[in-house]
């Protein structure tokens, strides 16, 4: 909700000064992304609306190990585009998502287990800020970059992203 009013907030104030032509565009994408220590892949769907947009992306964030301490997650997130434009245009946003965080078992026999072999996972909440520049390629497909926060477990993490709509 935050969010949201200082979005408002930053629309009113440069309202005069930016003239622009309706946009709306909708894509569905693939992103990579590196942090550390971790790798990121993700697919989702974004579109926006003139000066807002929303993307809504599953990702999977791998970290120090083949298959434990991986977290899955699905997102909401606002965008809000300052100089709006169908070319290219810069964003930043908000958003919280569920997730699934794949612990390490306790032992060997743990891991062999067929019932559960991820007894520590359990269920995360985390919050995502991101900022990040979308434009759009002369065959009119759509690419972005951007820089994005969010919590794994109790701490921020942060990581840079590239994604390619199709």
């Amino acid at each position: 909700m935050i969010v949201f009013f200082i979005f408002t907030f930053v629309k009113i104030i440069f309202s005069d000064e930016i003239k622009y032509s309706p946009v709306k565009q909708k894509t569905a994408y693939v992103s990579y992304g590196a942090g550390f220590p971790f790798l990121s892949v993700s697919c989702g769907y974004r579109f926006q609306t003139d000066s807002y947009g929303w993307d809504f992306p599953i990702e999977l964030y791998k970290f120090d190990s083949f298959l434990y301490n991986t977290q899955v997650k699905v997102s909401a997130i606002l965008h809000y585009y300052p100089q709006v434009s169908v070319g290219s245009n810069w964003y930043f946003g908000g958003g919280v998502g569920p997730g699934i965080l794949l612990k390490e078992p306790y032992s060997y026999l743990d891991a062999l287990s067929l019932v559960n072999p991820c007894k520590r996972s359990y269920l995360v909440i985390s919050p995502t800020l991101v900022i990040g520049k979308k434009y759009q390629t002369e065959d009119n497909k759509i690419r972005f970059f951007e820089a994005k926060v969010t919590l794994y477990k109790d701490r921020p993490t942060g990581m840079i992203n590239w994604g390619l709509g199709f």
